[in-house]
């Protein structure tokens, strides 16, 4: 299970995905905009973004119905798609006016095909640049002791940062001792392995300008485990 950015990682294995569920549309578009969520997304972009790159920033794989709402958070966007039980993100402003994404409960069933979540996040990121989404936020849930979320390890192999807390930098062992923050932990040999056995929960963040520590990060790991960039 995965929750507010949090990840449960299974063994995964290539299999016949469960059924839709009943009523459900699996096709590779919006499934629904609900009262105000055309003019608020018109606002929030300037104009409408076309149906495929909204899904894309909604982090919509083949098969994938997106459901578009206004709520108190901002533009919500949820994915329905068999081999997620969930898959949200919202869309905002910051206090300067900047357009962020927040990605909230991310779960899945069990049964997906290898990197399933990499490729639905390498879509958002890449619509979202395209779109002029500035940076991804979410917290990280779980520790080295949570035999069910480990976001907290998961989302910084894919570039999310945070600060490391002087208590955690005091434990680190020489090797590390330079990293600062997640990127910096991420980039050192070992680093992952020493986080997935310290780490704790937190808010990450992920920046998305061209070049940025994260965006190096991200794209070493896509490298890392044979995907390119959609």
């Amino acid at each position: 299970m995965w929750r507010s950015g949090g990840t449960l990682e299974r063994s995964h294995k290539f299999g016949t995905a469960p059924p839709p569920r009943a009523g459900a549309s699996y096709g590779n578009h919006l499934g629904h905009y609900e009262a105000d969520a055309r003019a608020y997304a018109r606002q929030l972009f300037g104009d409408l973004p076309p149906d495929e790159m909204l899904a894309r920033l909604a982090g919509a794989l083949e098969g994938a119905r997106v459901n578009v709402s206004v709520r108190r958070v901002g533009l919500f966007l949820a994915v329905e798609h068999p081999w997620f039980e969930c898959y949200e993100t919202s869309i905002r402003r910051d206090a300067g006016g900047g357009l962020y994404a927040y990605l909230h409960d991310v779960r899945k069933r069990g049964r997906e095909p290898k990197n399933l979540a990499i490729r639905a996040f390498l879509r958002q990121v890449n619509a979202a640049r395209a779109l002029g989404v500035k940076r991804f936020e979410l917290y990280a849930a779980g520790d080295g002791n949570d035999t069910k979320f480990s976001g907290y390890r998961f989302w910084p192999r894919l570039g999310f940062n945070a600060q490391l807390s002087q208590s955690e930098r005091e434990k680190l062992p020489p090797t590390l001792a330079q990293a600062g923050d997640l990127n910096q932990l991420m980039r050192l040999p070992d680093g992952y392995t020493w986080w997935k056995r310290f780490g704790r929960e937190r808010s990450m963040i992920f920046d998305l300008v061209e070049n940025s520590a994260m965006m190096q990060v991200f794209r070493q790991h896509l490298k890392t485990v044979g995907l390119i960039e959609e």
